[in-house]
């Protein structure tokens, strides 16, 4: 994503939504709406995915019912600037793996 605004509004089938490679280099990635905001946001979806937030990119997460994740099995979610939006009393794990 390199620009614009992507709004995350999964349908509404109860089955957890996934996105399995992500890269944000730009723009707005919303994940934030509330149509259909009880179905469960995974990012990642397995072994070899990751999300990637670069400066200029901005991702809103904050959806107010803690239900967004990053999937276990992926290779990490790493921000390089980015602006990253989450919702007040939320657990992150955070690392350096600069060299």
């Amino acid at each position: 994503m390199h620009g614009g605004t992507f709004t995350w509004q999964p349908d509404d089938t109860g089955e957890d939504a996934y996105i399995g490679n992500l890269r944000i280099y730009g723009g707005t990635f919303d994940a934030s709406q509330t149509t259909n905001a009880d179905r469960s946001k995974v990012l990642g979806n397995g072994t070899g995915t990751s999300i990637r937030l670069f400066r200029g990119g901005t991702m809103k997460l904050d959806n107010a019912r803690g239900n967004i994740s990053v999937h276990t099995a992926a290779d990490g979610f790493y921000n390089f600037g980015g602006v990253l939006n989450v919702d007040s009393n939320v657990k992150i794990g955070l690392t350096n793996n600069a060299t």
